[in-house]
């Protein structure tokens, strides 16, 4: 389920360049067909950035990252910037679809953070505040969506000890300190390979078939 969710996420966000603030349940589909879980998307967001974006000159009212469609919004403090929708930031008073009670709220950016630099005056000990730029959104902010929200990550963390130790990973409160999605599904191809590879050693083996001796013996 977890690689399901992850593989969807960085399909629309991460390659296709596209932000979903409609961000609840009903907007995927889960089914399982043996082993296989598939994790879908059933209402397409709006484009946010790259070929599709371009093509149609739009952008989300943060700005884009990486492709500069229009200025990103200048500002002085965080209430300068604009919050995504309540039931995406999880930023508004009572519970939103989307939001329960146990939900953090958004990445900073999400709720509207102002990046803003802290400039020196010449032969001074003060400081005076230069405007600064809202934060934009990007993928990075579906990957913390992906990691607080109870009903996606958190429900798998529950069964995996992988999963677990993903998510502390994917909340930083800086997105360029998060892992993309294309990392975190690396993470847990990789901790998979070393789980099937121990599982497989010839001592590991061993000890499963004299484990399994045992009881029939008995």
């Amino acid at each position: 389920l977890a690689l399901a969710i992850l593989e969807c996420f960085r399909s629309f966000s991460e390659v296709g360049g596209f932000f979903l603030q409609d961000l609840a349940p009903s907007q995927f589909q889960v089914a399982v067909s043996g082993r296989t879980v598939s994790f879908e998307l059933i209402d397409g967001p709006p484009a946010m950035e790259g070929e599709v974006a371009r093509l149609l000159g739009v952008n989300s009212s943060h700005g884009v990252s990486g492709e500069a469609l229009h200025p990103v919004p200048t500002c002085l403090a965080h209430t300068d910037c604009p919050a995504t929708k309540s039931y995406h930031c999880c930023c508004a008073t009572g519970e939103a679809d989307g939001c329960g009670a146990n939900t953090p709220i958004g990445a900073p950016e999400a709720r509207g953070h102002c990046d803003v630099r802290q400039l020196p005056l010449f032969n001074s000990i003060n400081t005076t505040v230069q405007p600064g730029r809202c934060r934009p959104l990007s993928p990075k902010t579906h990957v913390y969506d992906v990691a607080t929200k109870e009903w996606l990550l958190p429900l798998a963390a529950k069964h995996s000890q992988a999963v677990r130790e993903l998510l502390p990973l994917m909340i930083d409160e800086h997105p360029s300190k998060r892992l993309s999605f294309s990392d975190c599904i690396s993470f847990l191809r990789e901790h998979h390979r070393d789980h099937v590879s121990a599982e497989t050693k010839p001592g590991r083996r061993l000890e499963a078939i004299t484990s399994t001796a045992t009881h029939l013996a008995t």
